[in-house]
């Protein structure tokens, strides 16, 4: 039973609504039941569910573009949580009923705002159950139709966990979206999240799961699976929503990483529904002034940070110009002290050839068990195939920039300028120079080879 109660918190009009870090103890949320078992016919009978809305807004629109309804269950005047009423109605044979109760109740909370509100979208969960029980679309339909909605204003989440009977889950997904009903995978990111799943299903929305959006802010590898999962979307034509932001920081972040649709108590608790009200704008206005100073920002720093690396660059290339192929790794090593953020440097040939081996100027401490994958390139190494050479040479990109990556001198994160050299019998070199990436680096997602970065060196 502690198993089902973790699986299958987020239900049909239910939301996990206690977070891991809650602001404050669950009994100020919930009645505590433990000791007097819910009664779930009566309460479907009595129809004692009611439904919160959760927005979901557009920072770079700066609206709301849909609200998650959320179901709370009611006895003798208390809130009964979301857990302990879906496990009961488990225990009692009657998911799919009170699955069925929640989504009709929703509908019709919902149903005065979106009839007002034009193009207002209405989130409902479908419990894993009722996907593998019998056709429910059509009696969905009628009721979206009812509601004065039309299906393609309804999205319907569902869980990866439905998954675990894919024909019958897969059935359920056609019939949906041939009934005009848009598709969310929820979750993703956790759990029984896999990406065969995306293929199986092609979601019209992926929404993110709170744990991936958890310290985004800080945790590198977060953001590059956020990253890709935004990319992912864009090119399955389809959007991202990211799920728990508690935080501007969180916010700011997502934001950075090219996504844009956000849902958490930051902006908005769960509530009620208010004379056809759309919840408030402040915390989503106060983000997009906040991002857009941040953007300004970056770009100032962005630019101060590439000038330095020019800057670098270029003293490096006065000390190699004109000096013989066989002074090029000597000399490299006696400036090495001087450039604390270079952290390693090399020269290739016309064809892509190193030249000479790699000067290390101050690299990371590379652990043991990664020291076959990452070791410093020796003389003699092609890096033909690399961008930061053909680009170079080929598409005459001078000087080449490359994104944050991690190069094989020590395994850091890097970014590497690359342009060409002169050498004292008149014959073209590429200096290749691996910076340590910045902080600030890491979570943008431009690429940095734009013609504003990419002015020729004199």
């Amino acid at each position: 039973m502690a198993g089902f109660k973790r699986q299958h918190l987020r239900l049909s009009g239910i939301s996990r609504v206690v977070k891991s870090h809650p602001p404050f103890p669950d009994s100020l949320l919930f009645m505590n039941s433990a000791d007097a078992p819910l009664d779930v016919r009566a309460l479907i009978a009595r129809g004692e569910v009611e439904t919160h809305f959760q927005p979901i807004t557009s920072i770079r629109r700066q609206n709301v573009l849909g609200l998650e309804a959320l179901a709370r269950g009611r006895r003798d005047g208390s809130l009964v949580s979301p857990g302990e009423l879906f496990e009961q109605a488990h225990a009692q044979n009657l998911t799919s009923d009170l699955d069925l109760l929640c989504r009709n109740i929703a509908l019709s909370s919902f149903s005065p705002l979106g009839t007002a509100q034009d193009g207002l979208m209405l989130f409902v969960n479908m419990h894993p159950i009722t996907t593998q029980l019998g056709d429910h679309v059509g009696e969905l339909e009628r009721t979206v139709r009812e509601a004065g909605l039309e299906p393609n204003r309804v999205v319907i989440e569902l869980l990866e966990v439905a998954f675990d009977a894919p024909e019958k889950a897969l059935q359920l997904v056609h019939r949906l979206r041939s009934a005009g009903f848009l598709i969310a995978l929820d979750d993703v990111g956790v759990g029984h999240s896999n990406l065969d799943r995306i293929a199986q299903i092609r979601p019209d929305i992926l929404k993110a799961d709170r744990s991936l959006l958890d310290g985004i802010d800080t945790d590198y590898v977060k953001r590059e699976v956020f990253k890709s999962l935004v990319v992912l979307s864009e090119r399955i034509g389809g959007w991202i929503i990211a799920e728990g932001i508690e935080t501007q920081a969180q916010a700011l972040a997502v934001l950075e990483l090219g996504g844009d649709l956000m849902q958490g108590f930051y902006f908005a608790r769960p509530a009620p529904l208010k004379d056809e009200e759309l919840p408030s704008l402040e915390r989503v206005n106060e983000c997009g002034r906040a991002f857009k100073e941040q953007t300004l920002g970056r770009i100032l720093s962005n630019r101060r940070r590439y000038g330095a690396r020019i800057e670098t660059l270029t003293s490096l290339l006065d000390t190699l110009r004109r000096a013989p192929v066989s002074e090029f790794e000597p000399l490299l090593r006696e400036r090495s002290s001087e450039f604390p953020r270079i952290e390693s440097a090399c020269i290739l040939d016309d064809r892509g050839e190193q030249v000479c081996d790699t000067v290390l100027f101050s690299p990371a401490p590379l652990a043991q068990r990664k020291s076959v994958m990452f070791a410093p390139p020796a003389r003699g190494t092609d890096h033909s195939f690399k961008e930061y050479f053909y680009l170079l040479s080929e598409a005459r990109l001078n000087p080449f920039v490359t994104e944050t990556y991690v190069p094989l001198p020590s395994g850091d994160l890097c970014v590497t300028l690359t342009t060409f050299v002169r050498c004292a019998l008149g014959d073209n070199y590429v200096l290749v120079v691996h910076f340590k990436a910045e902080l600030e680096e890491l979570c943008q997602t431009d690429r940095r080879n734009g013609r504003d970065q990419n002015e020729p060196l004199n």
